[in-house]
């Protein structure tokens, strides 16, 4: 191989290379082609990258180029969204001809277009859905293992087929339909669905899994966004598109807000970030690479190849990543690190001998245990200076043996592995030094704020069942039911957008009703929605979470208050209203007269 200097090399990288690797990329799924007047329309699709600034904007124009819709919203983790459904219908959109479909994310499109036909959809009835209904539960019924189930099941589909054909037996079977899925669901439940409606139950039923998995969510809160699932399943399943499509739009966005992480997942670096982030590293002093394999990489670069090596690639930049991360904490001599550093100091000495990409990355698996282990001792910051606190809190006094048994096995590990395998004590300690901070501040934030008095209570017991704990699983205990509380408080809000539109439209119906008590909420609740906006910016920490949650749950149960009381008022209320109104203007002009007689002589007024 032909050797190169350092200067030169830098010159090779930065000039673009043939094929350079992947683009943010927006893919719809093709749901479009022919309809009819009245059908419903959504739009399915997915991002290849999440940017956490970035909302999708999807635009519908009709024939003549009038805007006819328009959805702003944002993707999911895994980059899947849908928008709302809209009908094809009125004067704008129900215009037969060729609609245009664009979305639009940051600076990528993406487009397609579909044809609206001048005859309309036959509209069922509630007879037809029950009929289909009907089949889709007895098939399901029939089909499962446990005939103990099934009789129950069966029982009560009879029960409500005595029931007239109406709404309520069309929500009855469907609340039973989600019960049969959530005790015997199998892919196959999906395969009857439309095709293009299938996907966006697919990828829902997925990142649920996978947010259980991450311990994102608990069962509790993915049994209640399936059971949403399933509903829009059997919707879909009887013809009822305009509720199955509500149905999943309002799943999206549970998901949305069930994500603690109001970030994106991460994604893997793009070519052209890995070119430029190993181009820095490698001109850095005190690389772990030695001149033989920058030069193969220079090379790989060079010749427009880097593409094909892009895995590769990958893992360089993250042991790259990590090694400077291992030598940036271990430099201080702390006897809990003292086998990881040992360890890396052998390791880091072998790296410096590789000449080839393929030996240098044979060392990965060594390395992300190293990183692993020193990122769980971390952890044990936090909790070593609650410990050493003056005046020590009494919740050291609980967790001190604990901890002082932690530390032991800690200090006489012999590997790193031995230290990754006490990953759960460590995360235990660390969870409950961090409850007992997040209950605080949550509550000192509750009152400043005038959050519901028995949201506060609630808190406030738990903080004094963390003080009164004799043990450590009593305390993570308490952790468990104050998330299981903030989650709650999630569900039940809608987003933030929403509230904040929903309180926008009150404001307005207020002021033209002059009910001056409801202005007063309204502002106040404006004004918490506008500061949890703002503690949402960003990428917040779990005790702004919390803060967001407690903001919201109050200005979500006062809307339904103050939107009845406002629809109330009659026409009689308006006049008395009005007259009052009235009579307030009468007395300032009375006043202003009585002013103006009074002061008629006095130097510098006027008179008549």
């Amino acid at each position: 191989m032909r050797r190169i200097g350092l200067a030169a090399f830098a010159l090779i990288v930065l000039v673009p290379a043939i094929a350079h690797g992947q683009t943010l990329q927006i893919t719809l799924l093709d749901t479009f082609g022919e309809f009819k007047r009245d059908e419903q329309i959504f739009v399915f699709g997915q991002v290849s990258q999440i940017s956490p600034d970035l909302f999708i904007v999807v635009q519908i124009l009709n024939p003549r180029g009038d805007l006819c819709q328009v959805q702003q919203l944002k993707p999911l983790s895994d980059g899947h969204f849908i928008t709302e459904p809209g009908t094809l219908s009125g004067s704008i959109c129900g215009i037969p001809g060729e609609y245009a479909v664009r979305v639009f994310y940051g600076d990528f499109t993406a487009s397609d277009k579909f044809v609206l036909k001048s005859e309309r959809v036959k509209a069922s009835t509630d007879v037809e859905y029950i009929s289909a209904a009907t089949s889709l539960l007895e098939s399901k019924i029939n089909s499962l293992d446990s005939e103990s189930a099934a009789t129950e099941f069966a029982d009560r589909l009879d029960q409500i087929r005595a029931i007239s054909a109406s709404s309520t037996a069309i929500i009855q079977m469907r609340d039973l339909y989600t019960d049969v899925l959530l005790s015997d669901f199998e892919e196959s439940d999906t395969f009857g669905l439309n095709p293009t409606f299938r996907p966006a139950i697919d990828a829902s039923l997925e990142i649920v899994d996978k947010m259980v998995t991450s311990s994102v969510l608990d069962q509790s809160g993915a049994k209640k966004i399936k059971e949403q699932v399933y509903a829009a399943m059997f919707y879909a399943h009887i013809g009822n598109n305009r509720e199955a499509l509500s149905t999943i739009s309002d799943v999206y966005v549970q998901i949305t807000n069930a994500t603690p992480q109001k970030v994106p997942s991460e994604q893997p670096p793009t070519y052209e970030e890995i070119n430029q982030t190993l181009l820095n590293m490698m001109t850095k002093s005190n690389s772990i690479m030695n001149r033989q394999l920058k030069e193969e990489i220079g090379f790989i670069f060079a010749r427009g190849t880097g593409p094909l090596y892009i895995e590769d690639l990958r893992d360089l930049l993250d042991m790259i990543t990590k090694a400077r991360t291992l030598d940036t904490t271990l430099r201080q001599d702390d006897v809990l690190t003292l086998t990881i550093r040992n360890e890396w100091s052998t390791l880091r000495e072998s790296l410096l001998t590789k000449e080839t990409l393929s030996d240098f990355l044979e060392q990965k698996d060594r390395v992300d245990t190293l990183f692993d282990a020193i990122v769980l001792l971390r952890n044990l910051d936090r909790v070593d200076r609650f410990i050493t606190r003056d005046p020590q809190p009494e919740l050291a006094e609980v967790i001190k043996p604990r901890l002082d048994e932690l530390m032991l096995n800690l200090r006489t590990a012999s590997s790193p592995e031995q230290i990754v395998l006490l990953k759960k004590d460590i995360l235990d300690m660390k969870n409950v030094i961090d409850i007992s901070a997040r209950i605080s501040t949550t509550i000192e934030f509750s009152r400043a704020n005038n959050a519901d008095p028995k949201l506060i209570s609630s808190f406030e017991t738990m903080l004094e069942q963390v003080r009164a704990a004799t043990t450590v699983g009593e305390i993570l205990k308490v952790v468990a039911d104050f998330d299981g509380v903030i989650n709650e408080l999630r569900e039940k809000r809608s987003p933030l957008s929403v509230l904040k539109f929903d309180y926008e439209k009150l404001r307005t119906k207020a002021e033209l009703q002059a009910d001056y008590e409801s202005l007063v909420t309204i502002n106040n609740a404006l004004k918490a929605i506008n500061t949890a906006i703002e503690l949402e910016k960003g990428s917040p920490t779990v005790s702004k979470i919390d803060k967001i949650e407690v903001l919201l749950a109050w200005a979500s149960q006062q809307e339904p208050i103050i939107e009845a009381k406002l629809a109330s008022y009659s026409k009689d209320a308006y006049k008395i209203r009005a007259s009052d109104i009235l009579q307030r203007a009468q007395s300032l002009e009375n006043l202003a007269n009585l002013g103006i007689i009074h002061n008629r002589f006095l130097p510098g007024s006027w008179t008549m």
